[in-house]
């Protein structure tokens, strides 16, 4: 309730509440965004607030099967494999060891990114040498899973084989 009456007293957007309350905690803490299901619940909407205001923004898990989608300046830009931190350009972007990642899409959204002049270095993003890599092998067990299937087509995403690429890092580790 007091969130409530302190946003409608002084008018603001929820992003520019957010915002200042940010502002405050700059440098002192570390703010997770997690989400409690897998779909669309506005964790990047979020995550793109608060971006500006930190030093490191990281993805920690998951594929690029899904991603959300910006507006910056009337421009849209679709993120999938990369952090939102990468239109500010004094954060550092990490994706981390719990991420799995079809390189050619990732090079596909760094260039359309890099196309539109947003600037990208190895400064500016770190990718962990654990983070799991899509193969044309994982996509083969895919296709012979949904021929097993039959009818029964399972819900793995042709773009992102996660599930296999989870469970080969299980057995892996």
């Amino acid at each position: 309730m007091q969130f409530y009456r302190r946003f409608t007293q002084k008018s603001v957007s929820v992003e520019e509440h957010i915002s200042n309350e940010v502002r405050k905690l700059t440098g002192k803490q570390i703010i997770p965004i997690l989400g409690a299901q897998r779909g669309d619940e506005g964790k990047g909407k979020l995550a793109d607030i608060l971006a500006k205001h930190g030093h490191i923004v990281a993805r920690f898990n998951g594929g690029a099967n899904a991603g959300h989608t910006l507006k910056i300046n009337g421009n849209r830009y679709a993120l999938h494999a990369l952090p939102c931190g990468v239109f500010h350009p004094h954060v550092t972007n990490v994706i981390g060891n719990g991420t799995v990642l079809n390189i050619p899409d990732l090079f596909k959204e760094i260039d359309s990114l890099v196309s539109a002049g947003v600037t990208l270095t190895p400064k500016t993003l770190k990718i962990s040498d654990r983070a799991s890599i899509v193969c044309h092998a994982h996509k083969l067990v895919d296709q012979l899973c949904e021929k097993k299937a039959g009818s029964k087509k399972s819900a793995l995403l042709e773009k992102e084989l996660v599930q296999h690429m989870l469970a080969k890092q299980c057995v892996m580790d």
